[in-house]
């Protein structure tokens, strides 16, 4: 794994989740700058305990809710400072948790919720681009899932978001790349963390339609975005990959 923007860091987007911190360890571990977001001061401190476990010291965190649209604008600023280096690269895998029928959904549910997700992410893609324009050098990965193909009932909002996103990854790689910023999505499907292994608890019987017969473990995942991450992946551009054991390759 290389990551030749030697004089940039890595902000990771969401890494107080299962994925995150297992992302973000890898990248520490290999010698990277790394600036991480966090949604509570609980995931701030699932970071911390991380870091701790694995004897590395915790890089800057910084708190952001995704209900604050504005601080989208913003935060590159906030994480070359707290990094003490501009943000060469964007690892996103910020989402809200929330899932419901779209029948149910509140009309207020459904504002908040494309808020969140899309509005605040398409600020987000908007000012990391035009930050790292000004070095004419960038890389952007996104944590799609398999639901923005096959939605499970219940996921109409959340495949929709997701969706949404890989098409504003999509257009900033077509439009920028020209100009050294590159992106690409990873769809993962069934993942044995966090909310995946939860459903999974549940719903033990979904591994059997896996060709693999397993779910993705989470050091896999990590790896594949440390892969998509660095520069041997820059032409791996303005596209979505999927990782999910072959589940949605089957009828």
């Amino acid at each position: 794994m290389r990551l030749s923007h030697t004089r940039g860091c890595v902000l990771v987007a969401g890494g107080g989740s299962a994925l995150g911190t297992a992302s973000a360890t890898l990248l520490a571990r290999a010698g990277v700058p790394l600036c991480l977001t966090a949604g509570s001061a609980e995931a701030a401190a699932r970071i911390h305990n991380a870091f701790s476990a694995a004897h590395l010291s915790c890089p800057p965190v910084l708190i952001v809710r995704m209900e604050d649209t504005t601080r989208a604008d913003a935060l590159p600023e906030q994480a070359a400072a707290a990094a003490g280096m501009p943000a060469a690269y964007l690892l996103d895998l910020m989402h809200t948790d929330h899932e419901s029928l779209l029948a149910s959904a509140s009309p207020d549910t459904i504002s908040a919720y494309i808020e969140a997700n899309i509005t605040w992410r398409a600020r987000l893609v908007r000012a990391v681009s035009r930050h790292m324009l000004h070095r004419r050098c960038g890389r952007m990965v996104f944590v799609s899932s398999t639901a923005a193909a096959l939605p499970a009932a219940g996921q109409g909002l959340y495949a929709a978001a997701k969706l949404a996103a890989e098409a504003l990854y999509r257009s900033t790689g077509t439009e920028l790349a020209a100009r050294g910023i590159t992106t690409c999505s990873l769809r993962l499907g069934y993942v044995a963390a966090g909310r995946g292994a939860r459903y999974l608890k549940q719903h033990p019987d979904l591994l059997q339609r896996i060709p693999l017969q397993r779910a993705v473990d989470v050091h896999e995942a990590a790896g594949a975005l440390a892969f998509l991450l660095s520069d041997g992946a820059a032409a791996i551009n303005a596209t979505a990959i999927t990782m999910d054991g072959g589940l949605t390759a089957c009828k």
